[in-house]
């Protein structure tokens, strides 16, 4: 192939140059109306691109953010949820060392929002996804897509139960070691215990 393209160059080599030059001639004008020059984004198709993308939808930057530098830090676990006390912590772990930087002005995770969600954003997500799958099967099997409603309540009831017993046995646990429990562990818990009751009497 390159072979070839330099056997086409040499053949039409004054029509080469010629298309050159009036492309430098080209970007000469331009520069010369001024304008920024940059990298493009990344490709959307790329893991990187994805992963660009996806930071861009789940965490917009917010408003009235301090000057300076920030930067967004990506937890990713293979067996953990994010509502899991054990991943809670090693988030909570790692991100010691910036909360002791005098340099790092503020940080903001997840289980900072002001009122916790019962359930991740993953998992709110898959369970909405196979309420759709079910609910379009039922003008043609009504009895089988009330007994997988059942089954999809049952499973999101008992997700929310495991999520709020692993909160409690991780409580007890610290409470058990004789450690300090933090006034906002016991504020966050609180607030999802108070989501979940109100949303049973909204019910």
């Amino acid at each position: 192939m390159l072979e070839g393209w330099g056997r086409f160059v040499h053949r039409r080599r004054w029509a080469v140059l010629g298309a050159s030059l009036a492309m430098l001639a080209l970007s000469g004008v331009l520069l010369a109306q001024g304008g920024d020059l940059g990298n493009p984004d990344t490709i959307p198709s790329t893991e990187s691109g994805r992963a660009s993308q996806l930071l861009s939808t789940e965490l917009p930057r917010p408003t009235g953010v301090p000057t300076g530098a920030s930067f967004t830090l990506v937890f990713r676990s293979e067996t953990l949820a994010v509502a899991d006390p054990a991943y809670r912590q090693a988030v909570t772990d790692a991100l010691v060392p910036l909360r002791g930087d005098p340099r790092v002005t503020s940080i903001r995770t997840y289980y900072d929002a002001p009122t916790p969600s019962l359930l991740s954003r993953d998992d709110n997500g898959e369970f909405q996804r196979r309420w759709e799958t079910i609910q379009t099967g039922f003008v043609d099997e009504p009895r089988q897509t009330v007994e997988q409603a059942d089954e999809l309540v049952a499973h999101v009831m008992k997700r929310l139960a495991e999520g709020f017993a692993s909160e409690r046995e991780r409580l007890e646990g610290q409470w058990g070691r004789g450690e300090d429990v933090s006034t906002e562990d016991l504020r966050i818990a609180l607030q999802r215990y108070r989501a979940f009751f109100q949303r049973l009497l909204q019910a």
